[in-house]
């Protein structure tokens, strides 16, 4: 696995047990409510960034931050009892049969593909932000979570007894905006692991060199948070992103 890291300079760690404790308020503060489809509408937190992008305040299934929520392959918008190839949507049945998302020369390394489409983001369809939520809601880019970690302290604590990653902006007028992201852990076959110490939070782009590769943002509990690229059957975490 393929890690890039990111600056962690204003990583703070939490070193006492009640140091480590955040209040539900410090994640409340600045949410408001942004449209989706049907008349539905879903929580956000505008952090001031850049894009004008806002953030979820929850996980895809999730009701409250600190819930895990669902967990979903990369390209897929419906949980299943287990992930592996040979369930994937975008293949037919291994890793060497792909379907969807195939570029030529990534997939000529590998030995991958029964086809080459050289799509490196989803499609709408296969969106599970913007299938679920609908209106602007999408899942994020590369960018969207550099730009994240660009403009954020960041900061290794719990909320409601679950530890994750609390990311607390740093632009003007905004300092005391928050998103939490819990350590969820991740799916892989027919359990989940990893939960309180890693978690993995799918991009909407394909891996630039391996095909059967989606990127993605890592969180452990040694407070990381690191751009990577995890194979695309097991299911990872989704937190949306939208636009006024």
């Amino acid at each position: 696995m393929t890690i890039i890291a990111i600056s962690s300079a204003l990583l703070v760690s939490c070193n006492k047990e009640d140091e480590d404790a955040i209040e539900m308020e410090v994640v409340r503060r600045g949410v408001e409510l942004i449209p989706g489809r049907d008349g539905k509408e879903y929580e956000a937190v505008d952090l001031g960034l850049p894009s004008k992008v806002l953030w979820s305040t929850c996980n895809i299934g999730a009701h409250s931050p600190q819930e895990s929520g669902n967990f979903y392959a990369w390209g897929e918008t419906e949980t299943k009892a287990h992930y592996l190839w040979d369930n994937y949507k975008h293949c037919d049945g291994d890793i060497f049969s792909l379907t969807k998302y195939v570029q030529q020369g990534g997939a000529e390394d590998y030995g991958l593909g029964k086809q080459y489409d050289d799509k490196t983001v989803l499609d709408s369809i296969d969106d599970v932000a913007k299938v679920t939520m609908g209106g602007k809601w999408k899942m994020p880019t590369v960018y969207n979570f550099s730009e994240l970690d660009r403009n954020t302290t960041k900061r290794y604590c719990k909320l409601e007894g679950v530890y994750g990653i609390l990311f607390t902006s740093t632009r003007k007028g905004y300092e005391d905006r928050s998103i939490f992201l819990p350590i969820a852990g991740k799916f892989d076959d027919k359990k989940v692991s990893f939960n309180g110490r890693s978690g993995w939070y799918w991009a909407s782009e394909l891996s630039g060199k391996y095909t059967y590769m989606g990127q993605e943002l890592n969180i452990d509990s040694d407070g990381n948070a690191v751009l990577s690229q995890y194979p695309r059957y097991v299911g990872l975490s989704v937190r949306p992103i939208t636009k006024r």
